[in-house]
């Protein structure tokens, strides 16, 4: 049932190549964590996690963008 659920749920969202992304859910291990989307298919996606070899294997609902932080304060500094 989670897993019919998460397909659903990635079927609605989009990760891109280079897009610093929070893992939100997933493998306990690596919630909270973020990294870069190095590779992004349909509902699937690759995240590079610092400290770690390989890439994070997880669906696109599992992952959040992370905005920037002069985009999240809206100020151009």
């Amino acid at each position: 049932f989670n897993r019919v659920k998460a397909t659903e749920r990635a079927l609605n969202q989009r990760a891109e190549l280079g897009q610093k992304v929070r893992i939100i859910g997933g493998d306990p291990k690596f919630i909270g964590m973020t990294g870069t989307v190095s590779l992004a298919r349909r509902i699937r996606c690759f995240v590079d996690v610092p400290g770690f070899k390989k890439p994070v294997y997880c669906f696109t609902s599992d992952v959040e963008l992370v905005e920037e932080a002069s985009q999240a304060t809206g100020t151009d500094g």
